[in-house]
């Protein structure tokens, strides 16, 4: 092996490995309370019409009950509002009962007897996440079932027109996809809500079915959101740093509903559930679920008992249960004016506070209260409290006799914020936000029973300060001479808040790109004598102001906070706003602050946004090392290297990578982008990565190509050392017969099979079958080269034929989707429907056929050295058009085999080349 391929590989395996602990690990605990049933649920099957039976055997209809409900739903008399749950990628439609239990225990609250009747589908758990090819049936299904449910409402008092969609994951992709139906109604379905569902595009875009399913949804929501889908909202909610499945940023509507009929959030954001949730915890979830339900019985319209089809209304409900909760009991979505006014009690008495920040404490009050705080020009104000009480904070001006008879509420303003159960809100009030007012009003009524309150008038060029990390240089200098011990440790970024402080706002200007991430750390310097109680601490808060997205941490008093600072989404290029920290502080404590590189978490960033993009980087280095091997075998008695040694001397990023980064920017410049699509070229993918919010750079390919050099060489070890094991081993039990004859039985039988499986069964059993041929001929080269009279030329045949194995293996691997879900469909039908894996198995068929028509060492093979160029120019190609497109990679490797199986053809009958030699 070449030795500048040794000398990195083990620096890039533990980045690598680092980065992808980090986010396989470094997350919260998972802090979700579980949901329980009180009764023991049970699925009732529903009846679907005999034709949509024979369409979709594989699926099924069902209703949800518990105890004596589920009795009575045997009837099918239904008089609730209908919910259809429609599970996800391997989902099972059981998903439903979290929501559907929380719904009838609430339901049975209720004295108007209003309720839910849920509803799930059974996809027979189909792998819908990674093979788009069962998309569209999962749809069309679903349609039938939203006819079927209606039906059984017509001796309903208030028949429903309409269905509540609930889909989880890929389900709410299907959601979306009934309006693309050309006999779909919209008004059958104009709430949406999903979980966890990559709304933006397939988590890993590895199956074309998919690829077209996603644009074609997509497309047409787009198009149509101000005709036929104007009436239809949807809500989006992803899981946080604990879903490694589906990243935050695809879940999110933004660029494909508008706002005012959608809303997007995570989990972590989410007021009165502040936790990450993995893929599959979001459908039980008790904090997730009870605000889910809390915004569906708000959303109902109380005289037709059905859902509002008020989408100004829906918006506000569930913008006011997902995004910002004021922490008052106002009816959510009735529209609550800055100006409302409220009544003071003149004999109040006035507890003026002319300190510039204060905490109240009192564990009973025995009568009302009036804290005020005298406004001043240019300042903002902050307070925390946990008063129970609709309008507890108050604008004023004060009359002649200094005193307020009414005020105006600003509790709107506020908004709740963790930890769980405290109770508290947080109110930030900037000086024009205070204009006007001459006191601020805090109120504390009789009988609260642990009444705290924690405020501040400060100037807010001193609370408002910017975080700018050293220059990069300086930075790695700073790391190197410190080294280990300044990996761990943060830099302090303030040395101490300023005495009594309750809040802080840091600017993050430089946290721009996903791959970036900060570690913050909150210490206690010194506290005073504090009283205590219950949920008393620090919080730090993180803000993406061009997501909406917030994380907490709280911390109690003396303890150290700890907060990661890193983003769902790169800054867009239009964004005037930056992220932003916020500390919200105990006035009796002073703190010192810490934000350092957090080099760990960078690693795992990176894996988190671009791993998914490593095969065509993958297939690439297997590729250079395949013409390389090939390059050598055209040159006159010329030999095959080791897969490694070729790799270590032709592998270098820049031949190919460099080359597919400068195209890709050809590509973008005006005058040839026209000529492209004129022609039908599509997109090359770089155009795609650079408007999505990852953050993409040219600069990424070759630290991409690099990581992928590094996974190729580590499977090559195991691969090699797995062959020679498994070689000593045939070698031993085949003494007795020649491995040629028992190749020559079988080799081409099992062509034939595979061709056969492709046909009629399966695409990916036919490329199964080709992989295990190319893994007995490289075993049998293997054995040869050991013991066979030309052991030169078998070791010669081993090279060459170890990197076809790679190639087999990826091949097979990209397509083996399609091969999980055809076993889990053999009960129904022994063919794969919709198969894309089919035409691909039957090419590469023909394909290995061609290339085991030669020998590679005799006649002509000076050709191979323009396959070699041929292979090398499309590598790059693949570069361009297969980095996110991944389903496109098969189509170039069967091409390039196609190419060598081409030579193998003509160099049989291409007389050689005669080389003169040179007189002395």
């Amino acid at each position: 092996m070449a030795e500048p391929l040794t000398r990195d590989i083990l620096l890039w395996c533990v980045l690598f490995a680092l980065g992808l602990h980090d986010f396989l690990t470094n997350f919260e605990e998972n802090g979700c309370e579980m949901t329980y049933m009180f009764q023991y649920p049970q699925y009732t099957k529903i009846n679907l019409k005999k034709n949509v039976k024979e369409k979709f055997p594989r699926y099924d209809l069902y209703i949800y009950g518990e105890g004596e409900y589920a009795v009575k739903l045997r009837s099918l008399k239904l008089t609730g509002i209908p919910v259809l749950f429609i599970p996800g990628n391997a989902g099972s439609y059981k998903q439903v009962r979290s929501l559907a239990s929380v719904a009838l225990q609430k339901s049975n609250t209720r004295e108007d007897n209003i309720h839910f009747n849920y509803f799930s589908v059974d996809l027979n758990e189909e792998m819908s996440g990674i093979y788009g090819g069962v998309l569209q049936d999962q749809t069309e299904f679903v349609h039938e079932c939203i006819k079927a449910i209606l039906k059984l409402y017509k001796s309903s008092t208030h028949i429903p027109d309409s269905v509540v969609v609930v889909g989880h994951s890929m389900g709410g992709m299907v959601a979306r996809g009934l309006f693309t139906l050309p006999d779909f109604d919209p008004k059958l379905v104009h709430l949406i809500i999903t979980q966890a569902t990559p709304h933006r595009s397939p988590v890993i875009d590895i199956d074309i079915r998919q690829s077209e399913f996603y644009d074609k949804v997509n497309g047409y929501w787009r198009d149509n959101m101000n005709c036929s889908l104007k009436d239809v909202t949807v809500f989006s909610t992803g899981g946080g740093y604990r879903d490694i499945l589906v990243r935050n940023r695809l879940t999110s509507l933004d660029g494909i509903i508008p706002e005012e009929r959608s809303i997007s959030s995570q989990t972590m954001s989410v007021p009165k559930a502040w936790v990450s949730t993995d893929h599959l915890c979001i459908v039980w979830c008790k904090q997730t679920v009870l605000v889910t339900k809390r915004a569906m019985f708000d959303v109902i319209d109380t005289k037709k008992r059905q859902i509002t089809r008020d989408v100004d209304h829906k918006v506000a409900v569930f913008r006011h249960h997902f995004v910002h909760h004021s922490g008052t009991k106002k009816s959510p979505g009735v529209a609550t004016a800055d100006s409302t006014t409220v009544k003071l009690n003149t004999k109040t008495k006035w507890e003026v506070k002319k300190q510039k920040s204060w905490n109240f404490f009192r564990d009973i009050s025995k009568s009302t209260r009036y804290l005020v705080v005298p406004v001043q020009k240019g300042k903002s104000f902050v307070a925390v409290s946990n008063v129970d009480l609709e309008d507890w904070i108050i604008g004023c001006t004060a009359d002649a006799n200094g005193s307020c008879s009414e005020g105006i509420s600003l509790a709107s303003k506020g908004s709740l914020i963790p930890p769980m159960k405290s109770g508290k809100k947080m109110i930030l009030l900037r000086p024009e936000n205070i204009e006007g007012f001459s006191h601020l009003i805090l109120v504390v009524p009789k009988d609260q029973t642990l009444a705290e309150i924690t405020a501040e008038l400060y100037n807010p060029e001193e609370r408002n300060i910017s975080f700018e990390p050293p220059p990069f240089f300086q930075r790695v200098l700073k790391l190197l001479k410190g080294f280990p011990k300044s990996i761990m440790e943060s830099e302090p970024f303030l040395e101490s808040t300023s005495q009594g402080a309750v809040f802080y706002n840091i600017s993050l200007p430089s946290l721009s790109m996903v791959w970036q991430a900060y570690a913050a750390q909150l210490l206690t310097i010194n506290c005073e004598k504090t009283d205590s109680g219950n949920f008393r601490g620090n919080l730090m808060m993180y803000n993406e102001p061009w997501s909406q997205e917030r994380t907490y941490a709280f911390s109690s008093l003396g303890q150290t906070g700890n907060l990661s600072l890193k983003l769902h989404a790169g800054m867009p290029d239009n964004s005037r706003d930056a992220a932003e920290f916020h500390l919200v502080l105990h006035p009796g404590c002073t703190y010192k602050v810490q934000i350092a590189v957090a080099y760990k978490e960078l690693f795992g960033q990176y894996v988190r946004f671009y791993a998914l993009l490593l095969p065509s980087y993958i297939v690439a280095n297997i590729l250079m090392a395949l013409l390389y091997q090939l390059k050598c075998l055209g040159k006159p008695d010329g030999d095959c290297p080791t897969f490694l040694y070729a790799l270590g001397t032709y592998g270098q990023s820049w031949r190919v990578v460099l080359i597919a980064g400068i195209l890709a920017r050809i590509a973008r410049i005006t005058s040839v982008y026209e000529q492209l699509v004129g022609l039908g070229i599509p997109d090359n993918d770089h155009i795609s990565l650079d408007q999505k919010d990852i953050s993409w750079h040219t600069l990424h390919g070759p630290v991409l190509y690099l990581l992928a050099t590094a996974i190729v060489v580590v499977n090559v070890w195991v691969i090699t050392a797995t062959i020679a094991v498994i070689g000593r081993i045939a070698e031993l039990l085949l003494r007795i017969f020649r491995p040629v004859i028992y190749l020559s039985f079988l080799k081409y039988p099992a062509l034939l099979g595979a061709a056969y499986a492709a046909y009629f069964h399966c695409g990916a059993l036919g490329l199964q079958i080709l992989y295990m041929i190319a893994l007995i001929k490289v075993l049998y080269y293997s054995i040869e080269s050991r013991v066979s009279d030309d052991r030169e030329g078998a070791t010669r045949q081993y090279n060459l034929h170890f990197s076809l194995l790679l190639v087999w293996m990826v091949l097979y691997i990209l397509n083996s989707p399609a091969f999980i879900v055809w076993v889990k469909n053999l009960r129904y039908t022994n063919k794969l429907m919709h198969d894309p894996s089919s035409l691909t198995a039957l090419a590469a068929t023909g394909v290995m056929f061609m290339i085991d028509l030669g020998n590679h060492t005799s006649l002509n093979r000076s050709i191979y050295k323009w396959v070699s160029s041929v292979m090398h120019l499309l590598t790059v190609i693949m570069l361009m058009y297969a980095v996110e497109s991944i389903y496109r990679i098969p189509y170039f490797i069967v091409i390039m085999l196609g190419l060598l199986g081409l030579a193998q053809v003509v160099q049989q009958r291409v007389p050689p080349v005669q080389h003169k030699q040179k007189a002395d």
